[in-house]
């Protein structure tokens, strides 16, 4: 929410409780629609803010989630291609799917992910004769499963975000509306302490009074406004319909995933620390012959 729009929130909210605090006014203007309707307006954006607010931080969870599960499946991926030309393992998926680099794109690592566990699943004895054990194919598609889930809870994030978001502004110009008409209708009731009460609490601040100042209501549209029936602000899904649970618990697939690149890894520098054969003649040796004389 913008400051513009936080600011006439806060006025909505002050202009409430200042109507609360004085059963006079209390008692006039809860026989206008627009008493009812400004409620149900602070309510309906309190609700979206907290649904801002989740899918913010929801959204974050999310991206990270994704990027570790990413990163763990783009490493394993190139193990697997590596393994496959150094045992010399032809594939077609391999030339269609190369080894995607770090700026991969989430949907090359899933294609890239499946292609593998298809190599691997033809070759299943080889992989497995240098320990990547028989849950490793599993492994590689569930993580490209996944990362499916995972883009599909931050794309319904974002869009809950942005619904939201959007819905805001609209909000407070219904509630700067309705805000209008019952200054209108309230100001004959006041005496001068409720009204310089009233004055403070639906004050949106100097820099927001220019930009964000309401148009104003003339007497007989405010007076019909008042008496027209009030329309019930479009429901807010609750926060809690978010999904992003399928994404979160492949937290524990990253483990599987990044503890099989360390096994290959570990594999590879013992195969690369193997003692080398020692030479029968050693250059110190070589070095101490007698040189050859000429015929």
């Amino acid at each position: 929410m913008n400051a513009r729009d936080a600011a006439h929130c806060q006025a909505f909210r002050r202009a409430l409780q200042c109507i609360d605090r004085h059963d006079e006014l209390r008692s006039v203007a809860s026989t206008f629609a627009s008493w009812t309707r400004l409620h149900d307006i602070v309510a309906h954006i309190s609700a979206l803010e907290a649904r801002q607010a989740y899918a913010t931080r929801h959204g974050k969870e999310l991206t990270s989630a994704e990027e570790r599960l990413r990163e763990a499946a783009r490493t394993l991926i190139g193990q697997v291609w590596d393994i496959a030309e150094s045992e010399g393992l032809q594939s077609a998926e391999r030339r269609v799917f190369p080894h995607p680099n770090k700026n991969a794109s989430t949907g090359d690592v899933i294609l890239a992910a499946r292609a593998s566990a298809k190599l691997a699943k033809v070759h299943e004895n080889v992989f497995v004769t240098i320990g990547l054990g028989p849950t490793f194919i599993a492994d590689l598609l569930d993580a490209a499963a996944a990362l499916e889930a995972a883009v599909a809870d931050r794309v319904d994030t974002t869009g809950s975000l942005r619904g939201a978001t959007e819905a805001i502004p609209a909000a407070v110009v219904d509630g700067a509306s309705q805000l209008g008409v019952l200054d209108a209708v309230l100001q004959r009731h006041m005496n001068a302490e409720m009204r310089a009460e009233w004055r403070a609490a639906k004050r949106l601040g100097r820099a927001h009074r220019t930009a964000s100042r309401a148009p104003a209501v003339a007497p007989a549209a405010a007076a019909a406004a008042a008496l027209a029936t009030p329309t019930p602000p479009e429901p807010t899904p609750a926060p809690a319909a978010l999904s992003g649970a399928a994404s979160l618990k492949a937290l524990p697939l990253v483990s599987r995933l990044e503890a099989l690149v360390v096994r290959l890894v570990r594999r590879t520098d013992t195969a690369e620390q193997q003692p080398v054969e020692r030479a029968d003649v050693t250059v110190h040796e070589i070095r101490r012959l007698p040189r050859s004389t000429g015929p």
